[in-house]
């Protein structure tokens, strides 16, 4: 699935320019109301280096060398979600933008996973040794399914998301944030209301 736009940020990083206007990044949300160790900038670069990874692991590209020793335990999780999970990778980070909403980001994975049956599903990975993906990763991938939809479509767009977490141990823990049918639109509101708050905070001079 090819993507037209080749986003450039603003001075801040917090927010992608598209046509002269600027659109806040999904995540930049998350770094001002959350104290999430995700969003530390070591984490940040740990992250960066992984997803790197997994845009080699998961495709089933030959090695171009062997990963740094403070990320093999990634690669080796990685490598263990490929083995175990039945999934088709047809897009890695693949840049969208909601209109509606005016935020945009970049979506890690599109693709197809069978998880009892066979869903076209949103994929974001995370890295750390939590236990599994954070809290915040339900709204993440609740803006990039909207986002998602109103580019390509509501048919393309009804994904189901998924959180992937990849620890230093070499495991993994894989979860579904659309169990229940409602799970999307309580995510997306309330990832809806966070931007309106930023928009009011812009508009009145405090953000």
């Amino acid at each position: 699935m090819g993507n037209p736009m080749t986003p450039q940020l603003n001075a801040d990083e917090s927010a992608y320019i598209i046509d002269g206007r600027e659109w806040q990044r999904v995540t930049n949300r998350f770094s001002k109301y959350f104290n999430d160790a995700h969003f530390k900038e070591f984490h940040k670069d740990r992250g960066t280096a992984v997803h790197k990874w997994a845009e080699i692991v998961l495709p089933g590209l030959p090695y171009p060398h062997e990963p740094h020793p403070a990320l093999a335990g990634y690669v080796v999780g990685l490598e263990k979600f490929k083995a175990e999970v039945e999934y088709e990778c047809t897009a890695m980070e693949v840049f969208v933008h909601s209109k509606i909403y005016g935020f945009a980001g970049q979506v890690d994975w599109i693709g197809m996973i069978t998880d009892g049956r066979q869903y076209p599903a949103i994929l974001d990975l995370k890295t750390g040794a939590a236990s599994k993906p954070p809290p915040t990763a339900k709204l993440q991938t609740a803006a990039y399914r909207q986002a998602y939809s109103e580019m390509y479509g509501a048919k393309e767009g009804k994904r189901r998301r998924y959180g992937l977490q990849v620890r230093p141990d070499g495991t993994y823990r894989l979860e579904c944030y659309d169990k229940e049918p409602g799970n999307f639109r309580v995510d997306l509101n309330t990832y809806a209301s966070m931007v309106n708050v930023f928009n009011w905070e812009r508009m009145n001079g405090y953000a």
